[in-house]
């Protein structure tokens, strides 16, 4: 007598012949194919975006802060004796650098008044503690950008400036994004930040684009300012225009105001930094503010703090504010992310990514469904073929194999199919995005609303899991239940079905 497993092998030929032929010969497995394949890519692209926006968000609020934030505790302004506190900080190995900043809401005013958020930073130091290098773009290659772009920079003394036609500005971002991502592309040194502050700079801006100014200041070159890229594509400012800045200062229930001459840009990538942010020098914003004064000295909103090992920031934190509990009580020590407004921000997208990726596992359920029904018409057509198989001997365990490996292969074509379509669409969704902008000025991805001109994408495995894990569950479930049917049905009166 023959062994068992020559007697009934897992998937004896027939099986495998009938199961093709159930298959391939029904147009409605192209059907489940084409949901499953929908389903998976749409969960994928949906994660790959969250994810991106999760880790873009991060990225941008981390080049704008540092590891470390030194402020006050419950007033603003109140970080005092500043040799000595970053003298303490800086006596832990693990830290790199510090540089103090001012920060104040203000107004400018060009041919209208606009808000903006007016930063005070040390230009020697801050490229040391944040990604500002990074985002500031060099003279050379802004002269390139606002000639490649055609960007007006001319003033309009009767007229406020025209702004760029919008349905060019994806290419323009586009372009200024292949700049700065260019190959070999270093961050601007401290020497390099810095001079866009100095006085050669100044003048040299002036001179070149703006000389008629310069005269009628009688020489005295205003500090100088750098603003974000938006600015200059919206055509709201331009290089070498002397722009007056308004804030409050402390205390104070009149504004106070400056002239401030434009001399760089940067672009971080975050829509609003890139058109509220204006980096000033420390020193100037301090005298304009009234923080600095011979008898209590000079006053910052903070410090940042840029540390060797971002692993441990913790650890150091910790460190930072057992040195400075005592001498400094009213100074408090975060982390980037535990700032609260970033902290809520981050917490709240999040969030979001798993509600949506419980919504998407849901409509995977909806096309999981197609194989169910698909499975379902053939075992209700094959109800006599079923019967046959049943009476010549075939066992109930190998009918079950026939509509599992139905399924088997739905599921891991359309997971196939889902992750590459999936993977597609994520790799040209901006320059996809770009077209529909353009053919209907509709924009799907509002840089106002999302912080970013450009839609973030971010490849992780656990992404690509839980896109396939889904698919291939519901798949199993959709197809076990018609194995199971199919198995239990009498020969009998399934070959007398009609």
């Amino acid at each position: 007598m023959s062994k068992p497993s020559e007697q009934d092998p897992l998937f004896p030929r027939y099986l495998s012949f009938l199961s093709a032929r159930y298959l391939f010969r029904r147009p409605s497995g192209l059907a489940a194919v084409l949901a499953v394949t929908f389903g998976v890519a749409i969960i994928l692209i949906t994660l790959s975006i969250m994810g991106g926006y999760i880790d873009e968000l991060e990225r941008i609020i981390q080049g704008q802060e540092s590891h470390i934030i030194v402020t006050g505790r419950e007033r603003a302004y109140d970080v005092r004796n500043l040799p000595e506190v970053e003298r303490a900080i800086k006596a832990f190995p693990n830290v790199a650098a510090t540089s103090p900043y001012i920060e104040t809401l203000a107004m400018y005013r060009s041919a209208q008044f606009n808000p903006c958020h007016l930063r005070g930073i040390v230009p020697e130091t801050e490229p040391l503690v944040s990604a500002v290098g990074r985002y500031t773009l060099r003279p050379a290659e802004l002269d390139l950008i606002l000639e490649k772009l055609g960007v007006e920079e001319e003033e309009k003394d009767d007229a406020e400036p025209s702004a760029l036609d919008r349905r060019h500005e994806p290419d323009a971002i586009g372009f200024i994004h292949e700049v700065q991502m260019a190959p070999g592309r270093a961050p601007l040194s401290p020497e390099e930040f810095a001079s866009l502050f100095g006085t050669e700079k100044r003048k040299e801006v002036l001179l070149s684009r703006n000389p008629e100014v310069l005269a009628d200041l009688g020489g005295r070159v205003p500090p100088a300012v750098v603003v974000g890229i938006q600015l200059l594509l919206g055509r709201e400012v331009f290089l070498g225009q002397v722009v007056t800045l308004a804030t409050i200062a402390p205390g104070g229930h009149e504004p106070v105001q400056r002239k401030f001459v434009i001399t760089g840009a940067f672009r971080s990538g975050d829509f609003d930094a890139d058109k509220q942010i204006l980096y000033a020098h420390v020193d100037v914003l301090k005298n304009m503010l009234g923080l600095a004064s011979l008898e209590t000295g000079s006053r910052y909103e903070g410090i940042r703090v840029s540390i060797k090992e971002p692993s441990k920031v913790q650890t150091t934190r910790l460190r930072i504010a057992r040195a400075l509990e005592a001498e400094h009580p009213q100074l408090t020590v975060m982390p980037w992310n535990r700032i609260p407004r970033q902290r809520n921000l981050l917490r709240a997208v999040e969030s979001e990514k798993v509600l949506i990726y419980f919504l998407l596992i849901v409509l995977m359920a909806f096309t999981c469904c197609m194989v169910l029904l698909m499975l379902l018409l053939t075992v209700i057509e094959k109800t006599r073929d079923m019967g046959v198989l049943l009476a010549l001997g075939a066992t109930p365990g190998g009918i079950v194999r026939i509509f599992l490996a139905n399924g088997a292969v739905l599921s891991i074509a359309g997971v196939g199919l889902g992750l590459g379509a999936g993977y597609l669409f994520c790799v040209f969704i901006n320059p996809i995005h770009d077209w529909i902008h353009a053919q209907t000025g509709v924009r799907l991805f509002p840089a106002e609303i999302y912080h970013m001109d450009r839609i973030p994408i971010s490849f992780r495995l656990t992404d690509a899991l839980s896109s396939v894990a889904p698919a291939v569950i519901l798949g199993f479930l959709a197809s076990l239940a018609p194995a199971v049917w199919a198995s239990r049905r009498d020969p009998i009166k399934a070959i007398h079905y009609e």
